[in-house]
C-alpha cells in the first residue's frame, strides 16, 4: 500500500530530474565560465584554464541535456522555447571556443617574449621564430574576434527578446553588462592586432630596415 501512495511522487520526480539537471548545467556552466574569465583576466593562467575546461565539459553537458528534454517539449508546442535555449547554448560555446584562443594567445605570447628577450645582440630581431610566434599569435586574435563576435550577436537577440532565462530583470541586467564587456574585449583584440601587424612592418620581418 505505501509503495502505491508514493508511486506518483517517485513517477512525478522521475520525470522532473532531466529538467532539474538541464538547470544545474546550465548554472555550472555560466559560473565555470565566469570565474574562468575573472581569473584570466587576473592572471592567474591555470586557474583559469583548468575553469575553461570544466565550462567546456559542463557544456558539453547541458546542450546534451537539451537534446534529451527538447522532444517532449517541442511535442506540446514548445519549438520556440527550444530554439532560444539552444542559441544560448550556442553563445556559450563559442565564448568558451574565445577563451581556449585567449588561452592561446598567452602561451604564444610568452614565446614571443622569451625570443625577443633572449635575442643577442649580434643576431637578427626579426628571427624565423619571432615571426611565426606573432603570426600564430594573429591568427588566434582573429579566432577569438570570429566567436566572441557570433556570441554577442547571438547574446543581443536573446537579450532583446527576454528569453530564459533574461526575462528575470536582475538576470537580464547582467547579461546586458556582460555583453558589453564583450565588445570592450573584442575592440580591444582589434587594437593588438593592429599593433602587432605595425610591429611586423617597423621590425624588419618582410625587408630590412634602418633606423
Amino acid at each position: 500500500k505505501q509503495s502505491k501512495k508514493y508511486s506518483p511522487f517517485i513517477f512525478l520526480f522521475l520525470l522532473l530530474l532531466p529538467f532539474v539537471w538541464y538547470e544545474i548545467t546550465l548554472i555550472v556552466s555560466i559560473t565555470a565560465l565566469g570565474a574562468s574569465s575573472n581569473f584570466f583576466i587576473q592572471g592567474k593562467q591555470k586557474t583559469a584554464i583548468n575553469l575553461h575546461r570544466v565550462a567546456a565539459y559542463w557544456i558539453s553537458l547541458g546542450k546534451g541535456t537539451l537534446y534529451i528534454i527538447g522532444t517532449p517539449i517541442r511535442t506540446i508546442g514548445g519549438e520556440h522555447y527550444i530554439r532560444q535555449q539552444e542559441r544560448f547554448w550556442s553563445v556559450l560555446d563559442d565564448l568558451v571556443k574565445g577563451q581556449e584562443g585567449v588561452g592561446e594567445i598567452i602561451k604564444e605570447g610568452q614565446k614571443t617574449f622569451h625570443t625577443i628577450v633572449n635575442t643577442q645582440e649580434n643576431e637578427q630581431v626579426q628571427s624565423p621564430t619571432l615571426a611565426v610566434n606573432i603570426e600564430h599569435i594573429r591568427n588566434n586574435i582573429f579566432f577569438i574576434q570570429n566567436h566572441f563576435g557570433l556570441a554577442q550577436a547571438q547574446f543581443t537577440a536573446l537579450i532583446e527578446d527576454r528569453s530564459f532565462p533574461f526575462f528575470i530583470p536582475p538576470i537580464r541586467t547582467m547579461g546586458q553588462k556582460a555583453n558589453t564587456q564583450l565588445g570592450k574585449l573584442r575592440n580591444d583584440t582589434i587594437v593588438v592586432d593592429n599593433l602587432l601587424s605595425l610591429y611586423q612592418k617597423i621590425a624588419g620581418f618582410k625587408e630590412k630596415k634602418t633606423y
